[in-house]
């Protein structure tokens, strides 16, 4: 399916730059090559790191898997979107995440062939980089606490996160920051919630086998919070 006959829209956007709006829809992956600082790139998505008026933010393309997979979910609603709505679901918990800045799509027809979501870039330290080498207690024990008060926020919402290794987690200012939202779900009854609510605690603490001040510390702020399964 050719882009030269299909044409970029804006879906949503925050951004109140209106210049830097209109080039993301002239040549959005014009941000994903030359424009960009950094960009990852996997089966799925290409991830870029970008800079507009010395302000940072980050631009996810969501990759074409196939012509099977373009037919199948032309007319659903796109990744994009989805990350959008997600990320609301999370900011309406109280939970930080990074703040969505614009869903843009190419479009051929009515047909939605490509999305892309533009947020904020998070300034701060990985999870995972800050508790393998604790330097302050203090500190963190009540950054460790701010986690599990944020592991309960998505419990009481019925929010799975579905990828929750430490690395989606920023530490910015004492808090943690939620991100790579693609794979959470929202369920709409507690019934339907009690079946998942501990995989994503239980693949948190995956992470600190190898850790064990740190996977102590996050153990027992849990149980403080009822967040372990019942033996």
């Amino acid at each position: 399916m050719s882009q030269a006959h299909s044409r970029v829209v804006t879906v949503k956007a925050h951004l109140s730059d209106e210049a830097f709006l209109s080039r993301l829809e002239r040549d959005p992956d014009w941000f994903l090559g030359d424009g960009a600082e950094e960009v990852l790139k996997d089966d799925t998505a290409t991830i870029a790191l970008i800079r507009e008026k010395d302000t940072p933010f980050v631009i996810k393309r969501y990759n074409t898997r196939g012509i099977f997979h373009l037919c199948r979910n032309a007319l659903r609603k796109t990744r994009a979107r989805r990350c959008w709505d997600n990320a609301c679901a999370v900011a309406a918990a109280g939970i930080e995440t990074a703040r969505s800045m614009a869903v843009i799509e190419r479009r051929w027809g009515p047909f939605a062939i490509g999305s892309y979501y533009v947020s904020e870039f998070v300034e701060g330290q990985r999870c995972q980089e800050y508790f393998r080498n604790i330097q302050n207690p203090d500190e963190s024990e009540i950054i460790a606490d701010n986690i599990a008060k944020m592991f309960r926020s998505l419990c009481n919402a019925h929010i799975k996160h579905g990828d929750m290794k430490a690395k989606n987690i920023i530490i910015r200012n004492a808090q943690p920051v939620l991100i790579d939202l693609d794979g959470l779900r929202r369920y709409t009854s507690r019934a339907m919630y009690r079946h998942v609510q501990y995989k994503d605690v239980a693949r948190f603490l995956e992470e600190w086998v190898k850790y064990p001040s740190a996977e102590a510390l996050f153990r027992r702020v849990f149980a403080q919070a009822d967040l372990l399964r019942p033996a």
